[in-house]
């Protein structure tokens, strides 16, 4: 996180983001959170997580493998863990 503070990230995008444990981690400390998952039920954990911390991020059901749902250059910065 120092490094994307210091290049000035603001967007991020976690790829494969499952139930959310990046998503949270990077909305708690005020980034623009975008997260995809082939799982509903990742994404709906992930969506009941954000509620209860009060945080925001936008989150989709859509494969990794098909294009991208956002334009080029839309993210800062991309992770896939």
């Amino acid at each position: 996180m120092k490094l994307f503070k210091k290049k000035g990230i603001k967007r991020v995008l976690d790829l494969g983001c499952g139930s959310g444990r990046h998503i949270v981690y990077l909305a708690r400390r005020n980034f623009d959170v975008y997260g995809i998952d082939i799982a509903p039920e990742g994404i709906k954990i992930a969506r009941d997580w954000l509620k209860n911390e009060g945080l925001e991020a936008n989150l989709k059901v859509s494969d990794i493998y098909q294009p991208s749902p956002y334009k080029d250059n839309f993210f800062d910065a991309i992770i896939s863990i």
